[in-house]
């Protein structure tokens, strides 16, 4: 088992620095004894996607949901409403279900209060390409600054091991509602 702080420290910081060995040699710069711990994690990263993609293989992953009550395949490594994640976000309620993850609203309490939106990947569409994609989209939105692109504030690793970023919470309506509202056409 992995310590759970230092994967998701190691996540944060894949967030803006894609190169892995660098990020372990940085943070195993005054701890060399875990070193190891996360070169065997982040070496076990494919077998742990390749296992959730055999247990999910029921799933149809090109299947795009935009339903935010639809059933869980998998119940337990769905976050759920009331729990707390990461020590400080506490989960409030499921506001959007999309075609690779769900975004929650939560209540981040430490170090400053204030309502943030979790983007974790769906259970059972954690494949490598689809990881890959969300860790591509997590580094994209963590480096742009621009009044109308919600910023990132954090990421890391349920305790299920599904990867998920912290950005702000911007109420409204969804695209799709939007677009259907105003009869916008394409």
């Amino acid at each position: 088992m992995f310590n759970h702080d230092l994967i998701n420290l190691l996540w944060q910081r894949l967030m803006t620095e894609p190169d892995s060995d660098k990020v372990i040699e940085e943070l195993c710069r005054d701890h060399p004894e875990k070193r190891s711990e996360l070169l065997q994690y982040v070496r076990s990263i494919p077998t742990l996607i390749h296992k959730r993609s055999a247990q999910a293989s029921s799933n149809d992953p090109n299947r795009q949901s935009d339903e935010c009550d639809s059933a869980p395949t998998d119940a337990k490594k769905w976050i759920q409403i009331g729990e707390v994640l990461a020590g400080r976000y506490h989960i409030l309620e499921r506001v959007a279900v999309g075609g690779m993850g769900i975004v929650y609203l939560a209540e981040q309490r430490e170090p400053i209060r204030r309502r943030v939106a979790i983007k974790v990947i769906k259970p059972g569409m954690d494949s490598h390409q689809i990881v890959a994609r969300f860790l591509q989209e997590q580094r994209l939105l963590g480096v742009m600054d621009h009044p109308n692109i919600a910023k990132i504030f954090d990421g890391g690793m349920t305790p299920s091991e599904l990867p998920y970023f912290v950005m702000e919470f911007v109420p409204g309506l969804r695209f799709n509602d939007f677009c259907e509202r105003e009869h916008l056409d394409l």
